[in-house]
């Protein structure tokens, strides 16, 4: 088990777009991290509240998770509706 806050793990300046395995070795290193971040966080401590009133540990982390498992749709629908969005921006500017 990886001792938390321990992980070695590759710096972003060590990694070259032009690397697959070096990329795939930090993706690896960091979910090892993460998993034991959270195996290390108490059944008890889930049901805490956190600096947002309306969420405890548990949603907190639900919503970190699922944020980043929805970054691809994010971003595909941002490309796709860009010019809306900032007009929308500047709409809202001007009034």
């Amino acid at each position: 088990a990886t001792d938390v806050g321990q992980a070695s793990m590759t710096t972003p300046a060590e990694i070259t777009k032009t690397d697959p395995q070096a990329i795939r070795d930090e993706l690896q290193d960091t979910q090892a991290a993460f998993h034991a971040l959270l195996a290390a966080i108490p059944n008890e401590a889930m049901e805490r509240s956190t600096r947002n009133p309306t969420w405890n540990v548990r949603q907190m982390l639900y919503h970190i998770i699922t944020a980043v498992e929805m970054l691809p749709q994010d971003v595909k629908l941002i490309r796709n509706r860009s010019t809306l969005i900032f007009t929308d921006l500047e709409r809202t500017k001007s009034c």
